[in-house]
């Protein structure tokens, strides 16, 4: 028996005219069905939360309750905006609200008379919500009377005999816009209090509002344990509300009838429908209570439709399904997920908004096996469960049942499900389920390979892999991924990107015990968890991994087609997997101290080192460091504090400013005595300021005081007390190549303008940690005249056609051994940002070390 023949279709469907999204602020136009009580009421199903809310609002209006302000909760398509529109005519509408009642058995008593006043917040899009609510009730006059926002006396007065009801539409989308953070705080102070004032049962006052439930200080501020608050994206009558709307009657017997066979049909192939003896009966009941809708279609609706973020939810499954019951409904007995036909104009309409490319490619899909008997059906059941985000995919049982129908073996369904695995181009099996995806398959053992390596291997070459692209991502020479990665103990400033959202203690303890620890900025991802301990993300890792010896395979049989597929293949997945990576950060801990004890804030950031040092420096601006600088010297008061040590505390002490360069401290030293004049510098018997200009390149001992506490207050002799030696600066003398080098890259000491000094690195395994070690050692201002370079190990990566020799030799069961010295003299002196862009680009030693000479020339 066809459906047409059993139910009776509602108008609105038959039509093609569904009354879909709700605008409030038609209550008011005549032309608009949003005005119509009778027409509104008519369409509308007494949910679950909807008889709750009008229990509540009854109670609350007769005094009985002390909730008056209710909140209807969900994302888009949920019915919030319907439902408060079926609200507001009940209430504003008696007759047809209380016929609507009657209709539905509700016995409720409520008053006859009642005042409701709507707000269509983002069409109006007022300045303070409580404006427009005060004019549309005819009291404009207290506009005037109010400062910041109405007071609860204010409110109280304002009910006259009747009682009266504010409803709100789309309240969190538009405070959500307010970008003012006054106008928020006036409006938020305005929530709160009419709250309040809802909560006394002598006022005739209540609020109805709809929200997405997202902004937690919107909701904070309305107070959760003291209002009425629905979630309609989790009620459980949302497949009844449909049903309603799509049907005005339906033949209980005839539906019997259909159900009967196909439960006849799922008892002959248990196995393949994945139902037992004991399931039947209950799953029977679900038939009739959805009929003429398969529940596999519910479920699939429900499930994809609530996991999409571009669609509306119970909104988008009424307008889908009214085109598939326009094109079905006179040749199926029963509606099933293989009959949302993505080829069925309206309906590829409406699939186009959850995902247009997977609906292109299903559609390929389906012509390029037309041929295939019951391929449509397959693929088009496929493709619903293809759209979720999380758990994409079919299972065969759910295939079988998405397409199963009297007059259909079930094992044919099966046979074509294989035959399209090969032919399918958009058809992927992975972990059991079969889904759509829009790059082409590559070959199925990537996904069964990377499965069974994380299974019997464990993730740890996984987590690596993660790391390593983490790393790229973020970018930067200092950039450590933790706990992945060892994170050095250096005096440099180094970027920690945690795979693991770490809060306030396990940061003390990853800090404690450090010595540089105010040059480490830590960055976490945004979710909680650990990104490297994620099955998604380690299963897309161990597919890279997979691919790499696959590569070599396909190399070793020099198979160019599948090479270039493969290379496609990995540049998708590498730049899927780094989106989602990047997506998922990140917040930047900025540390403090409060009470002696370290916090730490997070700060909004992308997973962009140079983009987090960006951040840090503006936190650190020119005003913060001077103040600081001016708190260290105050607090040493007259003992002062050397400009060496200070820059130490800074690099050392959580809490202080964060010194991204190091030199902008000389800079803002510079500024505060010799243009400011706040600080005295002083070495041996110079005492620098305004009078008496710093240089630029004054010596790491000078001593720092406040002008209070300067020469010129305390005098030579309490300076000599406090322990500082004053020396006359002897004439300097030409240096000596070599041995006056060596002396200053020994001690450390900055050279003296005009003169050239050797620095040498420690030697490290890797270019990388080279760089780093550099990078520390010198000073932003140098010029570097030339590089020595030593490289010793059993080999070479990254050195070209050597590294091939090298390779070659070691793989046949010889040794090899490096010993590389390169002496780069440079054209003209370069600075440090150069010179580590040179180091970037040598090659890696193989169980080896790696160290730099430099030749450093210093500023006259």
């Amino acid at each position: 028996m066809a459906i047409q023949d059993a139910v009776i279709i509602s108008q609105e469907v038959r039509s093609g005219t569904v009354f879909g999204s709700v605008r409030l602020y038609n209550v008011d136009d005549p032309t608009k069905p949003e005005s119509s009580a009778r027409r509104i009421l008519a369409l509308t199903y007494p949910t679950q939360a909807l008889r709750q809310a009008l229990s509540a609002v009854a109670q609350r209006l007769l005094g009985e309750r002390a909730q008056g302000t209710f909140i209807f909760a969900g994302d888009y398509g949920t019915g919030k905006s319907h439902t408060l529109l079926a609200l507001y005519h009940i209430l504003h509408s008696p007759a047809e609200g209380r016929e609507w009642l009657d209709r539905w058995g509700i016995d409720l008593s409520l008053p006859e008379r009642v005042d409701v006043i709507t707000s269509h917040l983002l069409d109006e899009d007022p300045e303070f919500v409580w404006e427009p609510l005060f004019r549309k009730y005819g009291r404009e006059d207290m506009l005037d009377q109010v400062l910041d926002h109405p007071t609860g006396a204010q409110l109280q007065a304002l009910p006259g005999e009747k009682p009266l009801v504010f409803v709100l539409d789309e309240l969190e989308a538009w405070y959500g816009s307010i970008e003012d953070k006054t106008r928020r705080e006036r409006n938020l102070n305005f929530l709160q209090v009419v709250t309040e004032a809802t909560e006394d049962t002598g006022v005739k006052l209540l609020l109805l509002a709809s929200l997405y439930g997202r902004d937690t200080e919107l909701l904070g501020r309305l107070g959760r344990g003291n209002i009425f608050l629905k979630d309609l994206g989790a009620a459980e009558d949302k497949a009844q509300v449909v049903r309603f709307r799509l049907f005005e009657e339906i033949d209980e017997e005839a539906a019997r009838r259909t159900v009967d066979d196909y439960i006849g049909l799922y008892a002959q192939h248990r196995a393949q429908v994945g139902l037992a003896n004991t399931s039947l009966d209950a799953y029977q009941e679900r038939m009739l209570a959805y009929y003429p809708l398969h529940p596999e279609l519910v479920d699939v609706l429900f499930q994809t439709y609530s996991a999409s973020k571009e669609y509306q939810n119970t909104r988008g499954i009424l307008f889908l399904l009214s085109g598939v019951l326009r094109r079905f409904a006179s040749e199926r007995d029963l509606l099933l997920p293989a009959d949302v036909d993505p080829d069925v104009g309206e309906v590829n309409d409406d699939l186009f908004q959850l995902n247009p490319r997977l609906l292109a490619r299903a559609r390929e899909d389906i012509a390029r096996t037309r041929e295939e008997p019951l391929s449509r059906d397959i693929l088009a059941t496929i493709l619903l469960r293809s759209f979720m985000p999380e758990m994409a995919g079919a299972e065969a049982i759910q295939v079988t049942l998405g397409c199963l129908r009297p007059g259909i073996n079930p094992n044919e369904i099966t046979r074509v499900l294989d035959r399209l695995e090969d032919a399918a181009w958009y058809l992927w099996r992975s972990d059991g389920r079969y889904v759509i995806r829009s790059e082409e398959n590559l070959p199925v053992s990537i996904n069964a390979r990377a499965a069974r390596q994380l299974k019997e291997q464990g993730p740890t070459q996984a987590r690596v892999r993660l790391a390593e692209m983490i790393g790229q991502i973020a970018g930067g020479m200092n950039t450590f991924v933790y706990p992945i990665e060892e994170v050095p103990r250096q005096r440099a400033m180094r970027v920690m990107v945690s795979t693991q959202y770490m809060d306030n203690e396990p940061l003390r303890e990853f800090y404690h015990g450090r010595e540089w620890r105010n040059t480490l900025l830590v960055v976490r991802p945004k979710v909680a968890g650990d990104l490297a301990a994620t099955e998604r993300f380690l299963l897309s890792a161990q597919r890279l991994l997979v691919c790499q010896q696959l590569k070599r395979d396909l190399e070793a049989a020099k198979e160019k087609d599948k090479l270039a597929q493969l290379k496609e293949y990995v540049e998708r997945e590498e730049g899927d997997l780094k989106a989602k990576l990047a997506a998922n950060y990140g917040e930047w801990m900025k540390p403090g101290m409060r009470g002696g004890k370290l916090y730490f804030r997070p700060i909004d950031c992308s997973l962009d080192a140079q983009e987090v040092l960006r951040l840090v420096r503006e936190s650190f601006g020119a005003e913060v460091l001077d103040d600081a600088i001016l708190a260290e010297l105050r607090n040493a008061g007259e003992n002062g504090v050397r400009f060496d040590r200070l820059r130490q505390t800074f690099l050392m002490v959580p809490g202080k400013p964060i010194l991204v360069d190091s030199e902008v401290l000389r800079e803002r030293v510079l500024a505060l005595c010799n243009q400011q004049g706040e600080v005295v510098m002083v070495r041996g018997k110079n005492v620098y300021g305004p009078e008496n200009r710093a240089p630029g390149s004054f010596a790491e001992d000078v001593m720092l005081y406040l002008k209070a506490h300067g020469p010129a207050v305390v005098g030579v002799e309490q300076l000599e007390k406090a322990g500082i030696e004053y020396v006359v600066p002897e004439p300097e003398k030409e240096a000596v190549p070599g041995e006056e080098a060596a002396k200053k890259a020994e001690t450390g000491e900055p050279p003296p303008p005009g003169r050239c000094i050797v620095v040498k690195s420690d030697r490290h395994r890797t270019p990388f940690n080279l760089q780093t070690d550099v990078e520390g050692r010198l000073r932003s201002d140098d010029r570097i005249r030339a590089i020595e370079i030593e490289v010793d190990g059993g080999g070479l990566q990254e050195a070209g056609p050597l590294s091939h020799l090298l390779e070659g030799v070691r793989s046949g069961g010889g040794e090899t051994q490096v010993a590389l010295r390169l002496r780069l003299v440079l054209p003209t002196p370069v600075g440090k940002q150069e010179v580590l862009k040179i180091l970037d680009q040598l090659p890696i030693p193989v169980e080896g070390t790696i160290a730099a000479t430099l030749e450093v020339l210093a500023d006259e």
